[in-house]
């Protein structure tokens, strides 16, 4: 891709030749069709739902005409992430700190993206949206949850995505946002794709309605954060350890972990709960489960959830849209109001006397999640890049960007 750069910027950055048509598959260079380059940035590669997507798209996209790079701030996991992926970490040592720049500048440089994806979260995004401007590198950004102006710097994040981003790309249904995003997401003529979930064979549950269990294995994984409402499940428990005994595992980590602590302790649960901390693995975890509890108070679409019924693990999670949305009718999950600490007590309660009931949930949850594929999240991903590049070059009148127009507002 050719690059349209200040003066400047063309001092620092040289391109072999322009790019156009070829072969109705991706970009021509010298007469040699080549994959399009995507530069993901994010903070951290394995904090939560959103990095592990990013993670299994980068992974797979040599297979399907992509080329992918990380920028992120935070490396860890980086072992994790496949050979064909090109890693760029930022020299940044604070959350606030102006060297991003720099390191999105030495990446563009280096690896020559056709598109920049801004994920999350906003002391990353802000800073890409800018520099793409500056290099005119057309840019997406994720909405990763349903979006509502939470904080200061979402208000900023907003405001520059006008005229900064070519395209949002949602993981959950539009609707759910404040009427701000929708209109910024209708106007960039957005995209829906949904979540994918990959789990390794060996971790697949031996279906099977056990009976006789002497204790019941609980896990709670997620973000240690008010959006997790972690305090649910810790009112919810002393109603369920009347009737049967509880190990209860909490994977993750987050600002909230001293307050969780300090309830588990003041309700008498510090025997019964274990803090994994981040798990790099969590499917081996829930293996070793007998049910998941998701009781958030708002998701955009949970891989936790999705990894549990591929697993074949039991869910009992909040009755938000996102979930519903899953659930869609299958029975594949049971569901309480998340502001209610009863009902999901009654819920545990119901599925441990149920031994039936538990084998049913594990068998409807493989079969909505087989309908989440890797297949669909790449096809869905190349498919958006090549729209937006070809829209972005007919807007600014040039064949720099041009790749083949899979057209109009794609949802897989």
């Amino acid at each position: 891709m050719a690059m349209h750069l200040s003066s400047s910027a063309q001092c620092d950055m040289s391109k072999e030749s322009s790019y156009c048509f070829g072969q109705n598959k991706s970009i021509v260079e010298k007469r040699k069709v080549r994959p399009i380059r995507i530069l993901h940035c994010v903070h951290s590669l394995t904090a939560g739902g959103a990095e592990r997507q990013l993670r299994m798209l980068a992974d797979i996209s040599c297979r399907y005409e992509m080329d992918a790079a990380i920028l992120c701030i935070n490396d860890r996991g980086s072992d994790s992430v496949d050979a064909s992926v090109k890693l760029f970490k930022s020299s940044q040592t604070t959350k606030y700190s102006t060297s991003i720049f720099l390191s999105l500048r030495k990446a563009i440089k280096e690896f020559q993206p056709d598109i920049l994806h801004a994920w999350l979260p906003a002391p990353v995004t802000i800073p890409t949206m800018l520099i793409a401007t500056l290099y005119r590198i057309p840019c997406v950004w994720s909405y990763r949850n349903a979006m509502f102006f939470s904080r200061p710097l979402t208000v900023l994040e907003f405001m520059l995505a006008w005229p900064c981003s070519s395209c949002i790309i949602s993981n959950n249904p539009i609707h759910r946002s404040s009427m701000p995003y929708r209109i910024i997401y209708k106007t960039k003529q957005g995209i829906e794709i949904r979540n994918a979930v990959s789990v390794e064979l060996r971790y697949r549950k031996v279906l099977a309605g056990e009976t006789g269990v002497s204790e019941h294995s609980v896990l709670f994984a997620g973000r240690i954060t008010y959006q997790k409402n972690w305090q649910c499940l810790l009112r919810a428990l002393p109603i369920v350890l009347r009737t049967y005994k509880l190990k209860v595992v909490i994977c993750g980590v987050g600002e909230d972990e001293p307050q969780l602590k300090a309830m588990a302790d003041q309700l008498g649960l510090t025997p019964f709960v274990s803090y994994a901390g981040y798990r790099p693995n969590i499917h081996e975890v829930m293996l070793q489960s007998d049910v998941l509890v998701l009781p958030s108070w708002y998701e955009g679409m949970s891989n936790v959830f999705l990894e549990a019924l591929a697993i074949g693990l039991p869910c009992v999670v909040s009755d938000i849209p996102a979930n519903l949305d899953i659930i869609d009718g299958t029975g594949c999950a049971l569901t309480f109001p998340p502001s209610s600490a009863d009902a999901l007590a009654a819920c545990l309660l119901e599925l441990f006397r149920s031994p039936s009931l538990r084998f049913s949930l594990a068998q409807k949850g493989r079969e909505v999640a087989a309908q989440y594929s890797l297949e669909r999240l790449a096809e869905g991903h190349l498919a958006a890049y090549r729209s937006i590049l070809a829209r972005y070059s007919s807007k600014t009148g040039t064949l720099a960007n041009l790749v083949e127009n899979l057209g109009g507002n794609v949802k897989t």
